[in-house]
């Protein structure tokens, strides 16, 4: 039978994340024989690959750097119809792939492109800096109002693909976005569904947080106009009253979890503050 889905997951330094997200494709209700599952490693200093690897899963090496770079090296060697993107720390409901196919099949082909719900993974005693990133979160249908998704939940056709071209390589964040944006332009539409999920393992430590944020300040200002760079600098400064009240008032968490994340938003936004400098003088931008 030929492969209707392929499944691109980048990883980088991530590989001890991967027995898990296999462990939650094995289990999908979707008939697995229909999948093929692409893990592209994207220059990693260990690659531990797992035991139980199945005959439709394959390991790509990308050189060029970025899980976009590696995106779309998947893309080039894969053979689905459907490309479904998510990445090495994400845990994909049971029903994942059977709701996305469901969804592709009953809209007209090659129109649409789907993003899903991105959930965080809750521990019974989190940290702060869980607690943090648990309700920043990814709020994927707050994304696709804005016209975007983000890649730890989308799906598009290949068809998309070919008439577009793939994710921007020269960026580290944000090319999500990029990606979305450029295709509602030649009127593919995106649409979001509440019933596709994958759960997202929530950043442990200060470090982690820290690097995520030097990331995502560092793809706001790679290979932008200077009008946006203006409108980066200009959010930024205001970032504690815009994304401070936005924490506080996600009432979806209790009390005490919105003041740690307002609390701990603060000392992020001191990193992205120096980010800013440090890639405006030229300095290369944070890629983990």
């Amino acid at each position: 039978m030929g492969v209707e889905i392929s499944i691109i997951i980048p990883v980088f330094e991530q590989w001890e994340f991967v027995p898990d997200l296999l462990d939650c494709l094995y289990a999908q209700s979707y008939p697995m024989d229909k999948v093929e599952v692409l893990l592209v490693d994207n220059g990693s200093r260990e690659i531990s690959v797992p035991d139980n690897l199945r005959d439709n899963i394959r390991i790509l090496h990308c050189k060029t750097r970025g899980a976009y770079a590696a995106r779309n090296w998947g893309v080039q060697h894969s053979r689905g119809e459907w490309l479904v993107f998510t990445d090495a720390d994400c845990l994909p409901s049971k029903s994942w792939l059977g709701e996305i196919a469901t969804l592709a099949c009953s809209k007209e082909r090659g129109d649409v492109f789907i993003a899903g719900r991105v959930d965080s993974v809750n521990k019974e005693d989190p940290s702060a800096y869980e607690i943090f990133d648990m309700v920043r979160g990814i709020p994927q249908e707050h994304y696709v109002r804005r016209g975007y998704a983000a890649t730890a939940n989308l799906s598009v056709p290949r068809s998309l693909i070919k008439r577009i071209g793939g994710f921007n390589e020269r960026l580290f964040s944000g090319g999500d976005a990029e990606f979305c944006r450029r295709a509602t332009q030649k009127d593919f539409r995106l649409v979001y569904t509440d019933a596709a999920v994958v759960a997202h393992r929530t950043r442990a430590s200060w470090n982690a947080i820290a690097t995520k944020a030097r990331r995502v300040k560092g793809g706001q200002l790679t290979c932008k106009s200077r009008g946006h760079k203006l409108w980066v600098y200009i959010r930024t400064l205001l970032s504690p009253g815009i994304t401070s009240v936005r924490l506080f008032r996600n009432r979806r968490f209790p009390f005490k979890y919105r003041f740690i994340a307002s609390f701990v938003y603060l000392r992020v936004w001191g990193v992205e503050l120096l980010e800013l400098l440090r890639v405006s003088f030229g300095c290369e931008p944070e890629r983990r």
